[in-house]
């Protein structure tokens, strides 16, 4: 994967070689490679999806990477899981969620409140829907963006977000 991690690209994007093209069809490789997990018979939940997390080519198709804390999980436990608040698909869905915010804006969410705030501070606000991130327009991907705001049980599924960034991408 030559094109280095996402996080990196997008800070070095000064050219804006990383176009608006590439950023769409790097989310819609993520959620593909995210609705490959969660819909295996033995579902695979990641944990720790980020932008340094995602890795590119040379062409910037995108490959999710690194997981080390990522959990099998089926219909059986996920009751358990979802009763002992542990991670579940939703969660994965939260972390995407991010990522249109980061393409749009090419910067890690949150970080301009860091001199201010704790991270522990800033991920209880966020869980309390009390911080936002702040958007810029990358078209088609503010609702996207907006829809992890939701109760865990309300986000959509990866599928029903990779089919709306292809039915984006044919317009």
């Amino acid at each position: 994967m030559d094109g280095g991690d996402l996080r990196t690209k997008l800070e070095n994007n000064a050219d804006k070689s990383f176009t608006r093209q590439h950023k769409i069809h790097c989310a819609l490789d993520i959620a593909n490679a995210l609705g490959y997990l969660h819909t295996l018979h033995t579902k695979i939940i990641h944990r720790d999806l980020k932008s340094r997390n995602v890795l590119l080519n040379s062409q910037m198709q995108a490959k999710v990477t690194d997981f080390g804390v990522s959990r099998e999980t089926d219909d059986a436990t996920m009751t358990a899981v979802l009763l002992d608040n542990h991670y579940t698909k939703s969660a994965d869905m939260f972390s995407f969620g991010v990522i249109p915010a980061e393409l749009s804006s090419e910067i890690v969410p949150y970080s301009d409140m860091w001199s201010t705030y704790t991270g522990t501070a800033i991920m209880k606000q966020v869980t309390n829907n009390e911080l936002f991130l702040q958007l810029t327009r990358l078209d088609g991907f503010m609702n996207l963006v907006c829809s992890v705001y939701h109760k865990p049980e309300d986000r959509p599924t990866v599928l029903a977000v990779s089919h709306c960034i292809k039915q984006h991408l044919s317009h």
